[in-house]
């Protein structure tokens, strides 16, 4: 039997364990829940896979381990960034910038990165890129609040939306409001389709 891609709405809220303390990360409750139909990259693979075996009304706590991939430095993520854009009022804040501090920056779609400051030179300073929750475990608990077979209409719905550039909640960034997790931005879509389950 063919297996069926199915709509499935949750609300449910993502931790971490963040200089040991263990953060809620994002709360997506149930009057503003995460959708998505299953196997169309729309969320993290193992978010996709848990809750594509569940029924509406099941409830969900497991852990996705490194879901955005190790905290490490890759030469392909570095990246001279100009010295301006870090400047205020002409000067450097050396407290903040500086070899070794890690630093919110964000692109021209706005997705978000933390970087990784390696060198500060006379025009430019290089950083390296990572995903926010990179190296993090991520733990989810909640509740699916419907889970059913996707329609050929939304199953077209998405491929339709995907196919305009953003890159789904899966973590590929490519929509401006599923570009990031921690985050619940919402509005990808009627019904919501942002947050981590996602991206």
């Amino acid at each position: 039997m063919e297996k069926k891609n199915k709509y499935i709405v949750a609300a449910y809220k993502m931790y971490a364990d963040i200089n040991g303390e263990h953060q809620l990360l994002e709360d997506t409750p149930e009057d503003q829940p995460f959708w998505f139909i299953s196997d169309m990259g729309m969320a993290l693979p193992q978010f996709d896979a848990e809750l594509s075996s569940m029924h509406t009304s099941d409830t969900f706590d497991f852990v996705i381990a490194k879901a955005f991939g190790e905290n490490e430095d890759h030469p392909e993520n570095e990246v001279d960034l100009p010295k301006s854009i870090f400047m205020s009022d002409g000067k450097l804040d050396e407290s903040v910038v500086h070899i070794g501090a890690v630093i919110p920056v964000s692109n021209g779609e706005g997705n978000r990165f933390n970087a990784l400051i390696l060198e500060i030179g006379e025009q430019t300073v290089k950083v390296a890129l990572n995903h926010p929750l990179a190296g993090l475990d991520l733990h989810f608990v909640g509740k699916v609040l419907e889970s059913r077979p996707a329609t050929e209409k939304e199953i077209d719905q998405v491929v339709a939306f995907l196919s305009r550039g953003c890159g789904g909640c899966g973590g590929s960034g490519g929509c401006e409001s599923c570009g990031g997790c921690g985050e619940n931005d919402g509005g990808c879509g009627e019904g919501g389709c942002g947050g981590c389950g996602g991206s």
